[in-house]
């Protein structure tokens, strides 16, 4: 009888056993189709498993502000190695330090208007002397206004007899600078960002140094304007800036010192 039991309990236990087995070898047999499966899903774009990262750079403005500043030095089209010596207009813009565009889209439209965040760029020398504005007519051109400027004091014939001519403002376009213009088309805001002294702004395809001898301003093309003390003049990109912008060229002329006479005293 003992025997009996005792072979009674081993052929349970050899049950168990197999039964165990057998659930290992299925759980196992799920796992990998299920394995196959999660590899073929991944493996196969799906576009609902997308995590998609918002960007963190957008402006929070009024209005939608068109990125056109240029802040990368190698985008810049018009400092190409040699094209400008490095006395050059062109040449000391172009290598001032970079002010910060983003900085400069707020400004009011009168005196007594309240600042607003606009698409254009509104920039000004520290005494408003020089005040201008791009972007703000939507046709591309710089517009600056400053009494320094004497234009033509009567519009141009065959101007429109709506335009409201300012002989204070100076434009740069494709056609190149221009003193006076019609400021109903080619408005300038004020009280925009004052542009430090010795920092240039770049904005699409122009560039414009503020310097204490005045507002220096070129485009792509190698035109360009200067607002000064001495009144508004048109320069080019591969002129040379005057001395006080950069320093002596090793071709310009320099003081010879005065030599001792060699005559022998009496």
């Amino acid at each position: 009888m003992q025997g009996y039991g005792y072979r009674r309990r081993a052929r349970r236990r050899v049950r168990v056993a197999w039964a165990g087995a057998a659930a290992l070898m299925v759980a196992t047999a799920a796992l990998s189709v299920n394995g196959c499966s999660i590899v073929s899903d991944l493996a196969t774009p799906d576009e609902s498993r997308t995590i998609i990262i918002p960007g963190t750079d957008a402006l929070t403005t009024e209005s939608s502000v068109a990125a056109t500043a240029s802040t990368d030095p190698s985008e810049d089209t018009d400092s190409e190695t040699g094209r400008w010596d490095d006395y050059s207009y062109g040449h000391v813009i172009n290598v001032a330090p970079r002010a910060d565009a983003q900085r400069y889209h707020r400004a009011a439209k009168s005196s007594r208007s309240p600042l607003t965040t606009t698409s254009g760029f509104h920039f000004s020398t520290p005494d408003r002397a020089v005040q201008c504005s791009t972007g703000a007519n939507g046709t591309g051109t710089l517009s600056c206004v400053s009494r320094r400027v004497a234009g033509p004091p009567n519009a141009p014939t065959g101007t429109p007899s709506t335009c409201k001519w300012n002989p204070t403002a100076v434009t740069l376009g494709p056609a190149g600078p221009a003193a006076g213009a019609c400021s109903d088309l080619y408005p300038v805001m004020t009280r925009s960002t004052i542009l430090p002294f010795g920092e240039m702004l770049a904005v699409g395809r122009f560039k414009c140094l503020n310097s204490v001898e005045g507002m220096f301003c070129i485009q792509s093309t190698g035109t360009g304007f200067a607002i000064t003390t001495n009144g508004f003049r048109e320069i080019r990109a591969d002129q040379r800036a005057p001395k006080s912008l950069r320093g002596p060229a090793p071709d310009e002329d320099r003081p010879t010192r005065s030599r001792p006479s060699s005559r022998p005293t009496s």
